[in-house]
């Protein structure tokens, strides 16, 4: 994963694939858990970028955890009152 600009980064097919599951997790948790009061990455001041970064060390490490286990661990780290969405 390379980045080319605070907001762009380049990567595989894959990885953005499970970037764009991820935005959409941290948008319906914000819409339906925190019903718009606050976008929980921002009240965290953790920028896109370090999202990422700590997405992929977070992946690398834990090889047999899937992206779903991943953005549930980041949440659970930035937000005290973090509710885990259900299928």
């Amino acid at each position: 994963m390379t980045f080319t600009d605070p907001d762009r980064v380049r990567a595989s097919s894959a990885f953005h694939k499970h970037k764009q599951w991820t935005w959409g997790y941290i948008s319906a948790y914000n819409m339906y858990v925190e019903i718009g009061k606050k976008e929980v990455l921002s009240a965290a001041n953790i920028p896109y970028n370090d999202t990422l970064r700590w997405l992929g060390a977070w992946c690398r490490d834990n090889m047999s955890r899937n992206v779903n286990h991943a953005i549930r661990t980041l949440m659970r780290k930035i937000d005290d009152d973090f509710i885990p969405l259900r299928k």
